[in-house]
């Protein structure tokens, strides 16, 4: 799966590399690798590809559901067009409760008693998908999994799925992108290497 996706964000022009300047997180990180998987839903043709990896994805790991559930912004766009690939319902999740109307935080449907997928578009410190993981779970939905276009694979996000008892299913890490990019030349062999290794430390330098 990775071997056939790896590409598929490079492609898309969703990946820039800075190894000088870097790029800056919310979360505080400083990063050599700046991912904007949006992109990857411009082209029909990237787009349905992604979409029949993530259908391809759940039938191997035999993950059961009714609704598929999006993180704002970035899962929204995936998490809809998979929920239709699959006949699914539907719901997406606000990073914060409205302030005003029915200040809801899950928009789309009920999801009480019921098993819901959630979907990512990139996992860095996993702070937005766990937040709209514990909505899920306030709202009574049994949730046990999430999926991801991509993933930095940082140790403390992957704890804390863990901790969370959710298990995190990505189509393709940022090293294998990174991997792909040094072999096509984008980048430099020993840049790819030092990108590995900072993701162990993402909190270090480069």
């Amino acid at each position: 799966m990775a071997d056939s996706m790896s590409g598929a964000p490079l492609d898309a022009g969703a990946i820039t590399f800075d190894f000088v300047k870097g790029f800056d997180f919310v979360s505080g990180i400083h990063s050599p690798v700046y991912m904007d998987i949006r992109k990857l839903f411009y082209e029909p043709a990237i787009r349905d590809k992604v979409i029949s990896a993530l259908k391809m994805m759940i039938e191997t790991n035999t993950i059961s559901c009714d609704i598929i559930a999006g993180v704002e912004t970035g899962g929204i766009a995936p998490a809809a067009l998979l929920a239709a690939a699959l006949q699914k319902k539907f719901v997406y999740i606000r990073k914060k409760p409205k302030e005003h109307g029915l200040r809801r935080m899950i928009e789309g449907g009920e999801v009480a008693g019921k098993e819901v997928l959630l979907v990512e578009d990139t996992v860095s410190t996993g702070a937005s998908s766990l937040s709209s993981i514990e909505a899920l779970k306030d709202a009574n939905a049994l949730i046990k999994d999430c999926v991801a276009i991509t993933s930095y694979d940082f140790p403390e996000a992957l704890a804390s799925y863990e901790k969370a008892n959710i298990t995190l299913h990505a189509l393709v890490s940022a090293a294998e992108i990174a991997a792909e990019a040094s072999r096509r030349g984008l980048i430099k062999e020993k840049e790819a290497s030092q990108f590995v290794t900072w993701t162990k430390n993402p909190y270090g330098t480069w």
